[in-house]
């Protein structure tokens, strides 16, 4: 997949953290020309963006971690796109970085949060997340109330909309890097697994 980073979700792990967007410093925005371009797999976008396939998955939980010092801000782009097809840029999440930090112990986590986290660093969590409006906010993207210096977090619903392939691209990072997790909320119609029932 040229130069982006494929990424599926475990079906089997759904309920634990798994790596959406591995750590980075800010990243390009994905232009218009890209994003409607009819096939992502074969698309250039010049950088190491991280695109998840979320064709099974009905809605997941978003948090972002990074190396940051306390209320640093975080800007990201959410873009979605059908198996084929041109794709849409769902909407625009800003963070804060708080004073919560994060240590993924290997005992707990998924691997592919293990090796986008490792477990030597302390990585610092956001309290605070703000949705922009675009083609997404109100439908797909929800913010739930949050408190300061506890882990916040977005939550994404694929329910109603094609997307095959979701991403999420930092293009503010004040400061050395932001990634982000996601856990999985519910798989949809036509899709089985044993941890969601419904």
């Amino acid at each position: 997949m040229a130069d982006a980073v494929l990424r599926k979700p475990d079906m089997i792990s759904l309920g634990k953290l798994q790596l959406l967007h591995a750590p980075s410093g800010a990243l390009t925005a994905v232009t218009a020309a890209k994003l409607a371009a009819a096939n992502v797999a074969a698309t250039s976008f010049d950088e190491a963006i991280n695109i998840l396939d979320v064709s099974a998955l009905g809605a997941i939980r978003v948090e972002i971690f990074g190396v940051a010092a306390d209320t640093n801000a975080v800007t990201l782009e959410l873009y979605g796109w059908p198996e084929a097809g041109g794709g849409h840029h769902i909407g625009q999440v800003t963070a804060a970085s708080s004073a919560f930090t994060q240590v993924f112990a290997p005992t707990i986590n998924h691997q592919s949060v293990q090796d986008g986290f490792p477990a030597g660093s302390t990585w610092r969590g956001c309290d605070t997340y703000v949705a922009a409006a675009d083609q997404g906010v109100g439908t797909m993207i929800t913010v739930p109330t949050t408190e300061a210096d506890f882990p916040g977090y977005f939550n994404v619903d694929f329910t109603n909309v094609q997307y095959s392939w979701f991403s999420v691209v930092p293009t503010v990072v004040a400061g050395t890097s932001a990634g982000a997790v996601f856990a999985a909320l519910s798989v949809k119609k036509g899709y089985n697994n044993p941890q969601f029932t419904g």
